[in-house]
């Protein structure tokens, strides 16, 4: 909520940051230059395990969290294939597929994939603030 929660080189998660996000600034000093970045957490809650099957053009994803039933999980799924790292060495994604989260499943189509290896990243955000989001990298190889 934009209040300073640290200082310094090491911050450690606490309860308190319970189904919050945690913004990292960072200033960087050099021969009077200033530079400052900026990277923003996911949220942060209890951590889902997400399994991923790739066939052909679909896309099967399972959702399970510890002490929370299948039929509580919802949310939505995005599918961006990585074309290129830019000059600074970050992914420049390009999104192939959509799909919502129902009872911990979804599948969602594929499009766009070249013959040969395509690597993939799975984006899986959640309804309410209990499960925290998760990313999801997959390498497929596609024959044609």
């Amino acid at each position: 909520d934009g209040a300073v929660v640290g200082t310094g080189s090491v911050y450690r998660v606490r309860k308190a940051d319970k189904s919050e996000r945690i913004t990292l600034r960072v200033l960087a000093e050099n021969d009077g230059l200033t530079g400052t970045a900026l990277i923003q957490s996911q949220q942060i809650g209890k951590q889902p395990k997400v399994k991923v099957k790739v066939t052909g053009a679909k896309a099967a994803l399972t959702v399970k969290v510890k002490k929370v039933k299948a039929k509580k999980i919802k949310g939505n799924v995005v599918a961006k294939l990585i074309k290129r790292l830019d000059e600074y060495g970050v992914p420049v994604y390009k999104t192939i597929g959509k799909a919502k989260l129902k009872n911990g499943k979804a599948s969602l189509g594929l499009k766009k994939l070249k013959k040969g290896k395509n690597k993939l990243v799975f984006f899986v955000s959640f309804k309410g603030k209990k499960i925290g989001d998760a990313q999801v990298s997959k390498k497929v190889k596609i024959k044609r």
